[in-house]
């Protein structure tokens, strides 16, 4: 049994949450859990890319506001954070107490108290939907201070006088224009490269993401997830600018045929992971998607 245990956090991550407050709901990919006065983190995590969240719920009448924030983890790792409550989210330990909580770990003292990944389907999809967001792009686009803040918290900060907490939360994502158009363009051109984003994105492609395609799709899944899990509008708008330069590329099609695939497959999974009432939704009420789809399937067809 012991030789069991050893191989399974040898193979798997662990992250331990000190001082969690009870009652809060936390959640790792796209299982969350209600909190009891027991739990300290969650153990057996898979290799790879993970998006990590929690509510603080002592002081609400329900749910706090979310924070979270991204891991890239491989077998044997122990990440460690502790809940700090006049920021209201999950903050890095200091050196010495994080290796001590490590040792800790690796005695199984803190083993009845860690609840275990949900594998199985979640996990699954989890796979699929951030299939893309690699080390490179949790990298370069999460904030200063690695730490994904919902709308509704920042307003908190903001009224806690928090210093400094614009430069630690804004997020690092590409900058999409409208359109762009080749230098000294003929008429032609401009008119062309008003309507086809092909320019845009081969531009982007090539400048931003070093040629590589993957890397560009997951900025786009990095950023629905942040939208999504996060609860961020900064996501939202990200990923909504992302997939109407998408839509709306006709050269492109024909040049990066790859590119478009790995986009179809991305969406698919969008379109699974999108709550029920999204065109309903305030932020989603011009019903942009099936707008920018029925452009894209046309522009496929031709």
């Amino acid at each position: 049994m012991a030789v069991l245990a050893s191989e399974v956090y040898t193979t798997t991550a662990t992250l331990v949450v000190l001082d969690c407050p009870q009652t809060s709901e936390f959640g790792i990919d796209l299982s969350s859990w209600s909190t009891g006065p027991n739990f300290k983190g969650i153990k057996m995590i898979p290799e790879g890319v993970h998006f990590v969240y929690c509510s603080g719920g002592e002081k609400y009448r329900d749910l706090g506001p979310r924070s979270g924030f991204w891991i890239n983890v491989k077998g044997g790792d122990v990440l460690v954070r502790k809940w700090d409550n006049f920021v209201e989210s999950m903050v890095e330990v200091e050196e010495e107490e994080e290796e001590c909580v490590r040792l800790g770990v690796k005695r199984y003292e803190f083993d009845q108290f860690l609840g275990a990944y949900q594998g199985g389907e979640g996990e699954r999809r989890w796979e699929m939907l951030v299939r893309y967001v690699s080390g490179w792009v949790v990298g370069r686009c999460q904030s200063v201070g690695r730490v994904v803040y919902s709308d509704a918290l920042l307003e908190e900060m903001k009224k806690k006088n928090i210093p400094n907490y614009n430069k630690e939360t804004n997020l690092f994502f590409t900058t999409i224009p409208p359109s762009l158009v080749p230098q000294n363009p003929s008429p032609q051109q401009l008119t062309q490269y008003s309507l086809d984003k092909s320019f845009l994105l081969t531009h982007l492609l090539s400048k931003e993401y070093g040629g590589v395609e993957e890397r560009m799709i997951g900025e786009l899944q990095f950023s629905f997830v942040c939208f999504l899990l996060g609860q961020r509008y900064e996501g939202f708008e990200q990923w909504k600018k992302m997939m109407i330069m998408f839509c709306r590329c006709e050269e492109a099609l024909i040049s990066h045929p790859d590119l478009f695939c790995l986009f179809v497959e991305a969406s698919f999974e969008f379109l699974h992971h999108l709550p029920d009432d999204f065109f309903e939704d305030l932020l989603s009420r011009d019903n942009f998607l099936i707008k920018i789809f029925t452009e894209f399937f046309e522009l496929v067809g031709e």
